[in-house]
């Protein structure tokens, strides 16, 4: 029954503000799930809110896809890793020479796939490569790319969050595989966990509802259904971004994460202590371990009350999740705020908004 009253608490509140949130165009529409363990048991809520556009003819459900952005990270290049490093197909500390079959410059092949996962590898954060490759579409072509980008950085002195070391994992995994990035994560995790209809890459079901994200500025088209990133659009999808997911589909595998970690459940691809150590914090580090982001000192994404226990991540198209493994809570957000423009930032200060508003009614902090 406690939890009941505070589930109810939850949804007044959290109404309240998505309705204000959509009046100030943080967002046409947003969908959240908080998950709450309490002796043994787990609860979960789920709460819809606003329209697919500001035209208000469509409205926001739980049953609608997101284009999960960056979520892609840790919900599919992670899990793939994972279940290579159970196989021992690969570790972590193998070299670009170690992972992949093409040349690597001699500037790159100590690179480690653990230095790419927590964004220490000197690569830059991004590259525009849709607009060089026009005449080349193979993703051959964007890693060769990728190769020859400057190190902006000696590898493993810094940390600077980057696209392009994820699309080189999403390589090392077809690589190492023999199967396209999304057609391994697809077979290998998502279809075992019954999860291949709540989260793929593609889908040609014509009854599915995907909140449009952005008008395209070089397509000149609304994007619904196609993926926002330009990258991955235009070369294909890789481990940094291209992932689809509704609100059940990604709290189910983030609670699958927790089960693992918290030894409620014995995964057959993904080993609990690697999964472990993909969530801990190195503090001579920035707030990105493996894979995961972890709360920032100061102003986080995730608000003030996480605990230094606490994984999660941020996608561009307003999408996101944290958990906190001590106080036992996980909380999803899923929103398409770049519609029908990329330049609205306002889900900024929203975000760790909408976390406290939770979390202090879980915690009574």
């Amino acid at each position: 029954m406690e939890n009941l009253n505070i589930f109810t608490r939850i949804y007044e509140d959290l109404g309240l503000l998505f309705k204000k949130a959509c009046n100030e165009r943080i967002f046409p529409g947003a969908v959240a799930s908080v998950t709450i363990e309490n002796q043994e048991k787990k609860y979960s809520f789920f709460l819809s809110s606003g329209n697919l556009t500001y035209k208000k003819k469509e409205i926001m459900s739980r049953d609608v896809f997101f284009d999960l952005a960056s979520l892609t990270k840790p919900l599919a290049a992670v899990p793939a890793v994972l279940s290579l490093l159970k196989k021992k197909i690969i570790s972590l500390d193998d070299c670009l020479t170690d992972l992949l079959t093409i040349q690597v410059p001699d500037d790159k092949k100590n690179i480690t796939l653990r230095q790419l996962l927590n964004h220490t590898s000197g690569l830059p954060a991004h590259r525009p490569y849709y607009q060089d490759l026009k005449n080349n579409k193979k993703k051959q072509g964007v890693i060769d790319k990728i190769l020859c980008e400057k190190l902006v950085y000696s590898i493993g002195t810094e940390q600077i969050y980057s696209d392009l070391g994820f699309m080189l994992i999403g390589e090392i995994v077809a690589e190492k595989s023999g199967l396209n990035f999304e057609e391994y994560v697809s077979k290998t995790i998502y279809q075992p966990l019954s999860l291949n209809n709540l989260l793929f890459f593609s889908n040609k079901n014509k009854n599915i509802i995907y909140a449009p994200t952005e008008q395209c500025p070089w397509g000149y088209k609304l994007l619904k259904g196609e993926v926002h990133d330009d990258n991955a659009r235009f070369f294909g999808v890789s481990g940094h971004a291209g992932l689809f997911g509704n609100i059940y589909g990604v709290t189910r595998l983030i609670n699958y994460f927790v089960d693992i970690i918290n030894g409620k459940i014995k995964s057959p691809f993904i080993d609990q202590n690697c999964l472990k150590q993909f969530i801990k914090k190195d503090d001579d580090q920035g707030s990105f371990v493996l894979g995961f982001d972890t709360p920032s000192p100061g102003k986080s994404s995730s608000g003030k009350y996480f605990s230094s226990n606490s994984f999660g991540h941020l996608g561009f198209t307003g999408t996101s999740f944290w958990v906190d493994l001590i106080k036992g809570v996980s909380i999803v957000l899923l929103s398409n705020r770049v519609y029908p423009r990329r330049d609205n930032n306002k889900i900024r200060e929203f975000r760790p908004l909408f976390y406290d508003t939770i979390m202090k009614l879980l915690t009574g902090e």
